[in-house]
């Protein structure tokens, strides 16, 4: 397959070429109108309508067809930079994703306490300008709360938001 500058060119010169193709093929189909309008005896000027209108459309045919096999390719090269793209994006989203405790992080968190969750102090932290760790503290907090830690201090790392339970 060629490359993508050279289908962009095929699908600009030979759509063009195909337009040309289509006036070659008006002006011998002109021609051929004004022979048989004047009763013109003259073969010569009814062959030159002829070669006219079968260059035009077999040109027009020809052209044109290879301008659409271009364009074809070239949609298909896009479509495959759009599924790679896509993809990219995916592992892009996988690995910067918003980070959120799973059901299973949530109950291995409060097992580690031990039975002993009202006896912690929790200092629960996250980047002042990080939407997605104050999201990700908060729920830590949540589950720190309902396994029962009674002193949990919630803050930014500006100390600019500071929350206190107590329970």
């Amino acid at each position: 397959m060629a490359d993508h500058a050279t289908l962009e060119w095929r699908y600009r010169v030979f759509g063009i070429l195909a337009e040309v193709s289509a006036v070659v093929l008006i002006v011998g189909l002109g021609i051929e109108l004004v022979c048989v309008i004047v009763d013109e005896k003259d073969k010569f000027w009814s062959v030159l309508a002829n070669i006219f209108v079968f260059g035009g459309v077999g040109g027009e045919v020809l052209f044109a067809h290879i301008s659409s096999t271009a364009a074809d390719a070239l949609l298909t090269g896009q479509r495959k930079q759009i599924a790679e793209a896509n993809e990219r994006v995916a592992e892009i989203q996988r690995v910067t994703g918003s980070r959120h405790l799973s059901a299973e992080e949530a109950d291995q968190l409060v097992a580690a306490l031990d039975n002993k969750a009202s006896e912690y102090d929790v200092v629960v932290e996250f980047q002042t300008s990080d939407p997605e760790a104050y999201s990700y503290a908060r729920e830590i907090m949540l589950v720190l709360a309902d396994a029962g830690v009674e002193k949990i201090r919630f803050r930014d790392s500006l100390n600019k938001l500071s929350i206190e339970r107590l329970c």
